[in-house]
């Protein structure tokens, strides 16, 4: 045993022996740690990439309903541009049909000779007829109507026999007052008819 150890005596191979098992045992210690640490690492390895296979999941889901609310809004976009189209051209359409009853009224307004005084300086306007004036100036008209109606109402209760010039001013054009009786209707005469017929 000395001869294979190179040892001198017994007590330097127990020493020598104690030694190499205090380091065995130091050894052991080291690599039991290094295996804790990298058991460790393995598992927090695994917890990461758990953790990054449910992020990418929650990833995949929330771009899939995004894109889905995308999706909708696109759609509904769509639908709101198509009804403004529509909007709008109802809305032009309606302000030419405004346009094309301002020239009607302002002709009416000119052919009934309204007095456009009192509207002008009350709305501080052009005295033509616009879609902003329309009603005022349809006011204005049928005020004028019913003094027509009126001085027409007038006339044919005090003078029913007026001349033409006094006539030419009233809608229709006549003064007198419809008759009580009702029309008298004289029916073909069928044998005269027939008599006159044969003759000719």
């Amino acid at each position: 045993m000395l001869k294979l150890t190179n040892e001198s005596t017994i007590d330097n191979i127990v020493g020598s022996y104690l030694r190499q098992e205090d380091r065995n045992f130091a050894l052991f210690n080291y690599v039991s740690e290094i295996n804790g640490q990298i058991e460790e690492l393995v598992n927090e390895n695994e917890s990461l990439a758990k953790q990054i296979t449910d992020y990418r999941e929650w990833m995949t889901d929330a771009i899939g309903k995004k894109r889905a609310e995308l999706g909708t809004l696109h759609e509904q976009n769509d639908v709101t541009n198509n009804v403004k189209e529509k909007v709008l051209a109802k809305l032009e359409k309606t302000k030419a049909t405004l346009e094309e009853m301002a020239q009607m009224v302002e002709a009416l307004a000119t052919g009934l000779t309204c007095d456009r005084t009192p509207l002008t300086r009350r709305l501080a306007a052009n005295p033509k007829v616009t879609t902003e004036t329309l009603l005022d100036y349809l006011v204005l008209i049928e005020s004028r109507i019913n003094e027509m109606l009126l001085v027409r109402q007038f006339l044919a209760q005090n003078d029913s026999d007026a001349p033409f010039i006094s006539k030419a001013i009233l809608i229709g054009g006549n003064l007198s007052a419809p008759g009580s009786l009702p029309p008298t209707i004289i029916p073909p005469n069928v044998h005269t008819d027939f008599e006159e017929g044969k003759s000719g």
